[in-house]
């Protein structure tokens, strides 16, 4: 009898998804997007089956900006140093 990989209903729309992506691979925020599956789930899904050597995951640094609390209100109020410059 061969080997079995019991997958819940999530673990199982995650392998789908990253099956169907071929190839090129896909980002964990899409499959999140296109299963609705958590990102923990996605990841634990992910990180379980790499170990097993079913994924093969690369991780990439990259940066992300954030707005901070005061933001929005300079920007929604015309208040950016440039704006009020040019004023």
């Amino acid at each position: 009898m061969a080997d079995e990989i019991l997958l819940n209903e999530a673990a199982y729309a995650v392998w789908y998804t990253v099956n169907n992506a071929g190839i090129e691979g896909i980002e964990v925020a899409e499959v999140v997007k296109q299963t609705n599956v958590n990102q923990a789930q996605v990841s634990a899904t992910s990180t379980e089956a790499s170990a097993d050597g079913f994924f093969k995951i690369e991780e990439r640094e990259r940066e992300q900006i954030i707005p901070s609390d005061g933001m929005r209100e300079l920007v929604d109020n015309r208040a950016l140093p440039e704006v009020r410059a040019v004023k």
